[in-house]
């Protein structure tokens, strides 16, 4: 059976100077090795992360996110149980 990949597309809300993109790509390090997490992909302006979601929640993803101090509004929308 072939797994079945999500993908979340999270906007920086603007966009990110060299030394928070180095900054935030070796905090992202960590995520990218965690189990469930298949690529994670970083722009001056975006985060792509494809995930397994039989691994890793949405939610998770975001918590861990915003505990990292992404800079995005999508994270601020989420509501934490």
């Amino acid at each position: 059976m072939k797994n079945q990949y999500l993908f979340e597309n999270i906007i920086a809300d603007r966009e990110l100077t060299e030394n928070e993109h180095l900054r935030l790509r070796a905090r992202l390090r960590r995520l990218s090795t965690s189990s469930g997490i298949e690529s994670i992909c970083l722009s001056k302006e975006e985060l792509f992360i494809e995930y397994n979601p039989l691994l890793k929640t949405s939610d998770d993803i975001y918590e861990e996110l915003r505990t990292m101090g992404f800079p995005s509004k999508q994270l601020e929308l989420v509501i934490v149980p």
